[in-house]
């Protein structure tokens, strides 16, 4: 497949939600990001929320802007981002709107990697191995492992 190919297929299948993730992983702004492939941040919103879908030359030019592959932006049938819960975090104070945006797209990337895993890649059952522990054994132990 050809990357004209892949860009159309991207754009065809956009999801606005991963060019916010993308956004996000940049650690951009919509207006920043707008600035740097010459279009408003109107513009980027609306692709982002859905409302409209860029060209396959726009897909093109986010995959450039973005340093990513024009088909991460394509939707996913089981998107795992969509499902995730909202991280927590220690001091909203100290931590910016940005750098929270870009943790969380993080994130989401690890759990997209993680579900490619899954489907796959067959990993070997767990065998750990078991030995029962008497009591006796218990002197030997720190106290912080015996007392928790």
């Amino acid at each position: 497949m050809s990357d004209a190919d892949r860009t159309a297929t991207a754009a065809a299948f956009f999801d606005g939600a991963r060019l916010t993730m993308a956004r996000h992983l940049a650690g951009l702004r919509k207006s920043d990001l707008a600035a740097l492939i010459k279009k408003s941040p109107t513009a980027v919103s609306a692709w982002e929320t859905g409302a409209k879908k860029p060209t396959p030359s726009t897909v093109a030019q986010l995959a450039l802007g973005l340093s990513v592959d024009p088909g991460f932006f394509a939707a996913r049938p089981n998107d795992v981002a969509k499902a995730s819960a909202l991280p927590h975090f220690r001091s909203l104070r100290s931590t910016s709107q940005l750098a929270r945006d870009q943790a969380f797209a993080y994130g989401q990337i690890a759990l997209d990697i993680a579900e490619s895993l899954e489907r796959h890649v067959e990993l070997p059952d767990v065998d750990l191995l078991s030995r029962p522990v008497e009591l006796d054994d218990l002197d030997v132990l720190p106290r912080e492992v015996v007392n928790g």
